[in-house]
């Protein structure tokens, strides 16, 4: 597989990522067939060097997705203090105003 083949092929199977990061990521593959090339190497080692087509494309969305964990983790946060504000609300605050209400009225 050529350089040409190698770029276009892994463009088709980013199709769903943001065009500016497939951008970016399809000049980095472009600056390794540079980098080949530079030291003697064939596009066609380059391509073989670079592994499996399918393996490199689980790997870019598996990175991807451990980019965008810590933003699940936050909304798991947000759910357990919205949860806990609840709580709070509903059941403490009733209780403190029957426990004022209780001392006020026996005295």
């Amino acid at each position: 597989m050529n350089e040409k083949q190698f770029l276009n092929e892994l463009n088709g199977r980013l199709a769903s990522l943001d065009p500016q990061e497939r951008k970016n990521l399809l000049a980095e593959y472009q600056a390794h067939f540079a980098i080949g090339k530079e030291r003697g190497k064939s596009e066609e080692e380059v391509a073989f060097d670079l592994g499996d087509m399918g393996e490199l494309v689980a790997d870019i969305y598996l990175l991807k997705d451990e980019q965008l964990t810590p933003v699940k983790n936050n909304r798991r946060k947000y759910w357990l203090i919205g949860g806990l504000i609840l709580v709070i609300v509903f059941l403490v605050v009733p209780f403190l105003l029957m426990m004022i209400a209780f001392f006020i009225l026996s005295v």
